[in-house]
């Protein structure tokens, strides 16, 4: 994400993910990629395990001190669940992809 290069953060996430799970062509890598612009002092607060909502999986907590909070959990494969088979990108109070929250 330090780059900004979509198709590096598309790579380096399908890597990790289950064959065709993630789709190259997801609006999702550019923004991730505008991340390091758009959050100044960008720093990671904290990580939780989330077994008592769906979906399951392991969510990584940003901070900005300018913009807001921005949560990405990881969803692992039922197959593989050393892969990974989706990520959600939980915002709070801030814009994402056009949207604010």
């Amino acid at each position: 994400m330090q780059e900004g290069n979509k198709e590096e953060i598309f790579e380096t996430i399908n890597s990790y993910s289950i064959k065709g799970a993630m789709s190259p062509e997801d609006a999702t890598w550019q923004e991730l990629g505008k991340l390091n612009q758009l959050l100044p002092n960008f720093e990671i607060k904290g990580f939780r395990w989330v077994r008592d909502q769906q979906p399951k999986g392991l969510e990584i907590w940003c901070e900005s001190d300018s913009i807001g909070t921005l949560a990405l959990r990881w969803i692992p494969s039922e197959i593989d669940t050393n892969k990974v088979e989706n990520l959600f990108i939980l915002p709070d109070d801030m814009e994402w992809m056009g949207k604010k929250y």
